[in-house]
């Protein structure tokens, strides 16, 4: 009878520990499902996040078509179209631009060799729009080493493009609205020959410090060309002259003196006069002449001299 209680002991103690072993494996499979559970919502949160898509994708046995495994919900509100139509095979050839297909292709077949790489094209999504997205992916291999399939993501930069072709055209607009302005102010320091040995600049307009550099530049380099014996400054059309404008006017004067040019200044109104005056400036050999007529006829007679 003490037999019999000792292997009944026996089987209680082996069914407590069965018991006991079950209960820590409930504890440990309940834990890993809330891990798994709490992992799952931080990827999915993780994967809501991000500006594009995450996927997988598997040969087919002719390797000519692939099948999507797996597409993150943010495809839909990407490209207009459902996971479950993504799962058609070769469905995302179907979205590329046409003008883009070609070299998407290509850039597959370098990942094929290389086992990772990444591609850029356009999507024509379901409403019409267009999207530039980036495709960054890397082969998936079996366990004989063997390529089986695709993974990455595919992200929406149509912004980036956007912004970049923005660029572009500001620094392109900004490249014409400086020609144009160049060529505006060539228009506007003309140099005009009355024969070979005069030359005339009239200006008009303002004369900033920009302009006035240009008028010296310009009127140096047409007496070192045209080789003249008399340059005439017209400033009949300049509203206003202050003091800097006014001793710009007269170096310029002066630097044509260098060049063995004497210098005519014609326009002198009496606000100019009164600036040169109160600038102490030393007209030197510089003429000054009230009217751009008057001017030539100087230049006329000192020629006849």
């Amino acid at each position: 009878m003490t037999e019999r209680q000792d292997e009944i002991e026996a089987l209680r103690a082996a069914l407590r520990a069965a018991e006991a072993r079950v209960a820590e494996l409930q504890r440990d499979n309940h834990e890993l499902a809330l891990r798994e559970r709490l992992l799952r919502g931080r990827l999915d949160g993780l994967v809501t996040h991000i500006p594009g898509i995450l996927w997988e994708s598997y040969f087919e046995q002719s390797h000519e078509k692939m099948t999507v495994d797996y597409v993150s919900d943010r495809i839909e509100p990407m490209s207009g179209y459902t996971v479950d139509e993504w799962k058609q095979p070769n469905f995302w050839i179907e979205l590329i631009h046409p003008d883009d297909r070609a070299g998407a292709m290509a850039d597959a077949q370098k990942v094929f060799q290389a086992g990772r790489g990444e591609s850029s094209y356009r999507w024509i999504t379901r409403d019409g729009r267009t999207l530039w997205v980036t495709s960054r992916m890397s082969l998936i291999y079996g366990d004989d080493g063997a390529p089986i399939g695709l993974r990455g993501a595919t992200m929406d930069e149509t912004g980036i493009k956007q912004a970049a072709a923005q660029r572009v055209e500001m620094r392109l607009r900004e490249e014409v609205i400086r020609a144009q302005d160049e060529a505006l102010l060539a228009l506007s320091t003309p140099l005009i020959p009355i024969d070979d040995e005069t030359v005339v600049m009239p200006l008009i307009g303002t004369l900033d410090p920009r302009r006035v550099e240009r008028v010296l530049q310009t009127l140096l380099d047409g007496v070192a060309t045209s080789r003249a014996r008399t340059v005439i400054l017209d400033i009949t059309g300049v509203p206003e002259i202050d003091a800097q404008t006014a001793d710009a006017l007269l170096r310029a004067a002066r630097s044509a003196a260098l060049l063995g040019a004497e210098s005519v200044i014609t326009g002198i109104r009496p606000g100019l006069a009164a600036t040169l005056v109160s600038l102490g400036a030393d007209l030197g050999s510089i003429v000054t002449l009230g009217t751009l007529k008057a001017g030539i006829a100087y230049a006329m007679s000192r020629r006849r001299r």
